[in-house]
């Protein structure tokens, strides 16, 4: 008889746990920040696939239980909010494009750590500087857009030697931008007032004449009440300025089906990745999440998406990207 309740109870569980799940997975995006479970619903709302995932292994866990009915309807749900969340982020999107690649680019946060009082610096930064440079010299794309850098100035000369165009580091190093190709445009300015300097415009010639407008941004944690809203109301301004081939490129510290990135998508008509790379943490590999990303509009297409750097001491993956432009 106990064998039986204790059966029961935790059957009771595990749909109370799919049932939980699959609410969190379903409206975590849809709640707006200044409501009540706003804050948590930010930190959720990223970790939807998994979520789903989970779920279904529930669901899987209760048809070996014998409870096939409470299953049944525990996979049907799966399938049902799992589905509309895959084609919400498919509309959203585009796949890897069948197209000849016009440039390489990567994005890597190097998470520098600040040297404070309470946080001294770690030991072998100025080497951990030259490791990367030798990762991206080795990696050889025409752009390299880096992350919190300052602690990458050691072995600037290096990386100035084969990338002759810079912007960024005069003196702060939020975004740094080194290019083979020539840039012009060069737009460097803040979105809120928690960050400075964390949003840079810039355009880039090829040499056969064709032309994009590459936007690095890095942004604050979603959950930043009072400051997430101004820096995506100041980058949605910006994305809206640029017209024919455009590339947004950064760290969201959020992935694209997070409501403050499609809210971003849809007033902006950018597309993200239809497989973007897990980023963060970089223990978790591919079932990370996607908080480092890039978008494109205007007929540029990416060709290639490839995660970069899981060994340079960073606590994020970066990017390694392909990109095609359209023929003028």
């Amino acid at each position: 008889m106990w064998k039986t309740i204790v059966r029961h109870q935790v059957i009771g569980a595990l749909v109370c746990l799919a049932f939980v799940a699959l609410l969190v997975g379903v409206f975590s995006a849809e709640l707006p920040l200044q409501s009540p479970l706003g804050t948590l619903a930010r930190v959720l709302e990223g970790l939807a696939p998994q979520i789903f995932v989970c779920a279904g292994l529930l669901g899987l866990l209760l048809a070996a239980l014998g409870a096939r009915l409470w299953a049944g309807m525990v996979l049907v749900l799966v399938v049902l909010t799992g589905g509309a969340f895959a084609l919400g982020h498919r509309e959203r999107s585009l796949p890897l494009a069948a197209e000849q690649t016009a440039l390489r680019l990567v994005f890597f946060n190097i998470e520098t750590q600040e040297p404070s009082p309470r946080k001294p610096a770690r030991p072998g930064e100025e080497a951990r500087a030259q490791r990367i440079a030798d990762a991206l010299l080795a990696a050889g794309p025409d752009i390299a857009v880096l992350a919190e850098s300052p602690m990458l100035l050691p072995a600037l000369p290096r990386l100035e030697a084969a990338y002759p165009h810079r912007v960024g580091c005069t003196p702060r190093c939020e975004i740094l931008v080194l290019s083979r190709l020539p840039l012009s445009d060069v737009t460097v300015k803040s979105l809120g007032r928690m960050w400075q300097d964390r949003f840079m415009r810039i355009g880039v010639a090829l040499a056969d004449g064709r032309q994009m407008t590459l936007i690095a941004a890095h942004m604050s944690k979603p959950w930043f009440s009072g400051t997430i809203e101004r820096e995506y109301e100041g980058l949605e301004d910006e994305l809206n300025k640029v017209s024919g081939p455009l590339v947004v490129v950064g760290d969201f510290n959020a992935p694209p089906w997070s409501r403050p990135v499609k809210d971003l998508i849809d007033l902006t008509g950018i597309r993200a990745a239809r497989w973007p790379m897990a980023t963060w943490p970089v223990p978790a590999g591919a079932a990370g999440v996607p908080i480092d990303n890039i978008f494109v509009r205007g007929g540029a297409r990416l060709t290639a998406l490839a995660p970069f750097g899981a060994d340079l001491g960073s606590n994020h993956r970066g990017l390694v990207v392909g990109i095609a432009l359209p023929v003028p």
